[in-house]
């Protein structure tokens, strides 16, 4: 069901111009490559939870991991710590602060719990009203209404709680450190069973009241079989730590550092390796219809649909540097790119190979992109050739701020450059040597055909070439500046949009005419016929010409606290990319 858009910005758009059908963005890169997902809980075959720990935001999949879905507002200031869901929509989450968060809907919205217990670290419910809770200092916390309101009880120790494990309503498990605590009247009374020497309990689980198991430190692994009185240690197939496990029935899956993953059939008394290299892995859900979800640093996911015996990759984090610029071949593969980001693993480079739907990242960052439907294309001065599954590093890069591409061949380029030495540069040896014309500060290039192509920059011109690009000459003039998106269907009919209003051409470039009604600050424009297209404001409004530009009505509100960089039009959708990483789609067509 479509729903109707209110407009959340200042800006002078009009309220009822947003239609009860209108379209609305889909951000498709929820997950970044400092993103901690911890808490992973199915909640029924393919749906499930987890926090994001450095993002402070709830995130929810319906597909087992494929694709993932911002949900609410988040927690920030506040860092959540555990996650606990009953159904679907009913959850909670523990936060520092002493602050929780109950849902009724998935985390669209939330009501916040506050009290004075500190930071609060982990969660067990027994059912949807009683429920435990452990935070720093040796508290222990009480709910009898699902998380509404919380009762410190008295633990006989000071040092965190790190895990909770109730058997039932009387019987339940808590570690501290290097010793557990049981209770056997719902938490009134604890006592301390100390563990071996070097032994720790980080996570627990219980079969029944009398056999348990839990993770340690350093590949450890520890079962109990009188109820927790002793705890008997054996190792694992790594000596790395596992920071979480899930349990379904006899089957255990345990995930830790440097990418570890392993798995028993048996209740953890023997185990296979499943991972031994990668990135960290964090938490691990599992349901009782074998579906699971692992998730890792780097915003890597997991998925499984056999109760963990195999798991595939199904999702990728993104980098949190701003897009730039984004362009799609017809075949549904594109990429983004934008400045690389202070350490090497958050360069602002992805690539799609389904229309924007999912985004995989590449090394490397810049200002300029450009894709044609052959596959060769250009990032920056550098190449490529197969839709950039690879990228061929130029030779040699003018020393200039490029910000707008076109690939005119496999071995010629053309750039423009914008604050520093600006102008447009040419290679016809990829990238060897480099010829140089023209000093204009440039941001936009669009070429309709072989010969003809127009850019757009800090001026009142828009310039065109005849010949490749070997050449360029100003059009006629405009009141516009800066122009930062220039749009071509064919040799004479062009559009053009910047700062305050945009511009038309039916006569590749002499006369321009002024276009008024569209976003103050236009970052893209494109037009699918000379009669039908589409403009993408810088804060994410969309709005659509049915007359070749000359009146516009808004189709998708702007987005709140985000800038856009550019948009691309590919498979009946719109792919708009922009600041924080993110990159959103909206479906145009059916």
């Amino acid at each position: 069901m479509r729903t109707v858009h209110i407009l959340l910005t200042s800006a002078a758009l009009v309220l009822a111009s947003f239609a009860s059908h209108a379209q609305q963005w889909q951000l498709v890169t929820p997950i970044k490559v400092s993103s901690e997902l911890r808490g992973m809980r199915m909640t029924d075959t393919f749906t499930g939870y987890a926090i994001d720990v450095a993002g402070k935001i709830a995130l929810k999949t319906t597909d087992a991991g494929g694709q993932w879905e911002r949900r609410g507002n988040g927690f920030s200031p506040y860092t959540p710590n555990a996650l606990w869901m009953w159904d679907n929509d009913r959850g909670i989450v523990a936060t520092n602060n002493g602050r929780f968060f109950r849902t009724t809907d998935g985390f669209t919205t939330t009501t916040a719990v506050i009290t004075t217990f500190g930071t609060i670290g982990s969660l067990f419910f027994v059912n949807d009203l009683l429920g435990f809770a452990g935070a720093n200092s040796g508290k222990i916390l009480r709910t009898v209404d699902g998380g509404a309101t919380w009762v410190q009880l008295v633990s006989g120790v000071a040092n965190n709680i790190g895990h909770l494990f109730f058997v039932d309503a009387e019987l339940g498990f808590a570690s501290v450190g290097t010793s557990v605590l049981r209770t056997s009247d719902g938490g009134d009374t604890w006592a301390e069973i100390a563990l071996e020497p070097g032994a720790y309990v980080s996570k627990m689980h219980f079969f029944d009241a009398q056999h348990g198991i839990g993770l340690s430190y350093a590949g450890a692994f520890l079962h109990t079989d009188d109820g927790g009185d002793t705890w008997t240690a054996t190792t694992l197939p790594t000596t790395q730590t596992m920071n979480d496990m899930a349990v379904q029935g006899d089957v255990v899956v345990a995930v830790g550092a440097l990418g570890w993953a392993i798995r028993s059939t048996d209740g953890g008394n023997t185990w296979s390796t499943l991972f031994n290299s990668g990135p960290q892995r964090y938490s691990v859900g599992l349901n009782p219809a074998g579906v699971g979800v692992i998730t890792g640093a780097f915003g890597l996911i997991f998925s499984t649909t056999n109760m963990g015996a195999a798991w595939t990759q199904v999702y990728t984090g993104t980098p949190s540097q701003p897009y730039n610029k984004v362009s799609f071949a017809s075949n549904g593969k594109g990429a983004a790119i934008g400045p690389q980001g202070s350490f090497s693993f958050d360069g602002g480079f992805v690539r799609s190979h389904d229309g924007g739907r999912h985004w995989d990242w590449l090394e490397g960052g810049g200002l300029a992109l450009y894709l044609r439907n052959d596959g060769l294309g250009a990032a920056g001065s550098s190449s490529t050739t197969n839709y950039f599954a690879t990228l061929e590093a130029s030779v040699t890069t003018p020393q200039a701020s490029i910000s707008c591409v076109h690939a005119v061949n496999a071995n010629t380029r053309v750039v423009g450059a914008s604050n520093v030495n600006p102008g447009f540069y040419r290679t016809t040896d990829n990238g060897e040597n480099w010829s140089y014309t023209l000093p204009a500060p440039l941001y936009d290039m669009c070429f309709p055909s072989a010969l003809v192509g127009y850019a757009v920059g800090d001026g009142p011109q828009a310039y065109k070439t005849v010949d490749a690009g070997v050449t360029w000459t100003p059009t006629g003039n405009s009141t516009l500046l800066p122009r930062y998106t220039v749009f071509f269907l064919d040799d004479l009919r062009g559009w053009t949009g910047g700062e305050n209003q945009g511009a038309r051409t039916t006569d590749g470039g002499a006369t321009w005419t002024e276009m008024s009604g569209i976003p103050s600050t236009t970052r893209s424009i494109i037009f699918t016929d000379a009669d039908t297209g589409y403009v993408v404001g810088d804060a994410g409004q969309v709005l659509k010409s049915t007359d070749g530009g000359v009146t516009w009505a808004y189709i998708i509100a702007p987005l709140v606290d985000q800038v856009i960089g550019d948009a691309a039009l590919v498979d009946g959708a719109l792919v708009a990319v922009g600041n924080f990483g993110n990159i959103y789609r909206a479906e145009l067509e059916c």
